[in-house]
């Protein structure tokens, strides 16, 4: 009994105490996911700088976006709706 002890203990340190394999294991994965993560989030982060220098200087990026949304035309321009199908009728009002 007094030489299992030291061995019980020893497994169980090993295997579930604070710095145990399966703990180990399972933070190795978090950092993994959360590694991951982080690339994702500089990737998304390296778009959006690259969008903001865009919108601060390139002209054909803001002349595209304020005729999109805005609806802008220069001089002489005409515009034309197209839409994908007809809109609908309105019909009288009750």
């Amino acid at each position: 009994m007094l030489v299992l002890s030291p061995v019980a203990l020893t497994a169980y340190l090993l295997l579930a105490g604070e710095d145990g394999i399966f703990r180990v294991w399972r933070q190795a994965e978090r950092i993994e996911r959360l590694e991951a993560e982080v690339a994702q989030i500089r990737a998304d982060s390296d778009a959006l700088t690259t969008r903001a220098m865009l919108l601060r200087t390139d002209l054909k990026t803001i002349e595209r976006i304020a005729r999109e949304r805005y609806g802008m035309v220069k001089e002489n321009e005409s515009v034309y709706m197209v839409y994908p199908s007809r809109p609908p009728e309105k019909g009288p009002a009750p």
